[in-house]
């Protein structure tokens, strides 16, 4: 699998799988089906890998943004990144609430299966010590982030002066840890082939290798070879268009701010984004290369006939000789069916024959043979609250006429916001672990930002100029006493006028100011809940 990229390059229907050669993904998408409408369950690595292989939807797991993973094992143990980034005790009380029962790498080793993973991993759950030393990335990206747990204090300035760094590298090798990773699943395939031939091609357990490219995950980086598989004319035909500020929806004026994305930026500016697609592209077109190698290596070794092969995130390849055959699957089909990330896991447990997991431990369904009666022309999209605690509104877009997602109908067409929220909550709403009775959505948002704002209190207010911890049950002790009480971020003793905590978040907002010093402290200041719910 890969990192970060666009379902649209692997779509025939779509303009941009014009703009670059990828001869490996179309051999997989003729040879098998490809998954044209797949979704993953966040646009953040770490929560969304750890929903696709824990099975569980992210808000079910506790897991909203890339620096809190799964911080135990299914077994109960605390992750190691886990506890260097937060200590144990936090981890065991957000394991707690997390309430992993499995993943798919513990439910492929029980059911005989040999499990090898290479690449980037990074879901946490124990999973670098229990099947390391391969695999990379651990689920917690070296601790807390204050841009991200600070978001909700709605402090409007780019996260870095250069969100993104562009170079042009002619190294043989543009990204040399991808390349270790492709030559290490090329060398265990070959191995398997090797060792299959020897005992007559028989004997030895079932395999599973989890194969995972961080390319085209940035920092973006290529060279003339890859360049050259992009079509950059057709890219520079498509110049970028910023609608008025005023005219955007709140969440996309929100992260063009946060992204320095605009006319006057810098580095996404109209000849920054032709350098961004052009390179984005390129990194696609390696990725290609060194997934079709791995692929080449199963084919050599004689191991593709009898695979399954899955190449995704979040477009969704599904491959190889071990595919059904029946009256509802074609090699070569292109599937409008919605998916998600989520369905990797029962379709793969499914192949793989494994045990029967208990009803309702996974949030998806298998996706072979092909699903039916998923299609629908119109996506719902809903947001939670900002800092004033007002409704962020929501999105309605049709698919068909509109599969950019352009224009927003959820103002002219209420009738279907209604009923698609209806649906949500009924599916929000439904199953175990889930986060409030009637399925609220502002439930899922409240428990993002508590465990936000916990984080805050926990890791960066002992900042502050005395240097006093301010543990969970200070900050309780706090806001039991009300919101008249000063801020915990009162820096008005500080020495020479800022505080340690002012300072990085000077350096981690380009333009950090007074007012938005204000919002930190009136958003630390809140009450919250306990952000920790405990579940058996």
């Amino acid at each position: 699998m890969c990192d970060s990229m666009d379902g649209r390059v692997v779509d025939p229907s779509a303009p941009l799988s014009k703009l670059v050669a990828t001869p490996t993904f179309d051999a997989l998408a003729s040879d098998g089906v490809n998954f044209v409408r797949t979704y993953a369950s966040s646009p953040q690595c770490v929560p969304s890998r750890a929903s696709m292989l824990s099975g569980r939807r992210t808000d079910q797991i506790r897991a909203f943004s890339n620096d809190n993973g799964l911080a135990l094992s299914p077994g109960g143990e605390p992750d190691e990144a886990c506890v260097s980034a937060y200590g144990e005790a936090w981890c065991r009380t957000h394991g707690a609430s997390q309430a992993l029962e499995t993943t798919l790498f513990d439910e492929l080793r029980s059911g005989g299966y040999e499990v090898a993973l290479f690449g980037k991993v990074d879901i946490g759950a124990g999973v670098l010590r229990r099947f390391g030393p391969a695999p990379t990335q651990d689920g917690y990206h070296g601790g807390a982030s204050l841009p991200i747990v600070t978001r909700a204090a709605d402090v409007r300035r780019p996260t870095k002066p250069n969100p993104l760094e562009l170079v042009d590298d002619h190294a043989a090798h543009v990204h040399p840890e991808d390349w270790k990773v492709h030559d290490r699943c090329s060398e265990w395939l070959r191995a398997k082939g090797d060792a299959s031939r020897s005992s007559g091609g028989g004997g030895g357990p079932p395999w599973f290798l989890y194969c995972s490219l961080n390319i085209p995950h940035p920092a973006f980086r290529t060279n003339a070879t890859w360049l050259h598989a992009v079509d950059e004319a057709a890219v520079r035909a498509s110049p970028p268009a910023w609608p008025a500020e005023g005219s955007m929806h709140p969440y996309d004026a929100y992260m063009t701010t946060s992204k320095a994305v605009g006319d006057d930026q810098p580095v996404f500016g109209e000849v920054g984004v032709f350098r961004v697609r052009r390179t984005y592209l390129a990194m696609v077109a390696e990725a290609d290369y060194l997934i079709g190698q791995v692929v080449e290596a199963a084919r050599e070794a004689k191991l593709y006939r009898g695979a399954l092969v899955a190449s995704l995130r979040v477009p969704l390849l599904l491959a190889g000789g071990a595919l059904p055959v029946g009256p509802r699957f074609r090699r070569g089909a292109v599937a409008t069916s919605l998916a998600s990330l989520l369905d990797i896991f029962p379709t793969i447990a499914e192949a793989a024959q494994l045990r029967p997991l208990r009803k309702g431990a996974l949030a998806g369904e298998p996706l072979l043979p092909l699903p039916r009666n998923t299609r629908s022309r119109l996506k719902y999209v809903a947001f939670g609250r900002d800092r004033d605690r007002d409704r962020v509104p929501w999105q309605l877009f049709d698919l068909e006429s509109d599969p950019a997602e352009v224009t927003n109908l959820a103002r002219t067409r209420p009738e279907e916001v209604a009923r698609l929220d209806a649906l949500l909550r009924a599916e929000l709403g439904s199953g175990e672990n889930r986060l409030s009775p009637d399925g609220d959505p502002d439930a899922i948002d409240a428990a993002a930002k508590r465990l936000q704002q916990a984080t805050f209190l926990e890791h960066f207010a002992p900042c502050v100029a005395n240097e006093a911890p301010l543990d969970a049950a200070a900050a309780e002790a706090f806001f039991a006493r009300g919101e008249a009480q000063a801020s915990p971020l009162d820096d008005s003793a500080a020495r020479g006028g800022r505080t340690p905590l002012r300072q990085l978040l000077e350096r981690a907002y380009t333009g950090f100011d007074e007012d938005d010093w204000r919002k930190v402290q009136w958003w630390a200041a809140q009450d919250i809940q306990p952000p920790f719910e405990a579940r058996g």
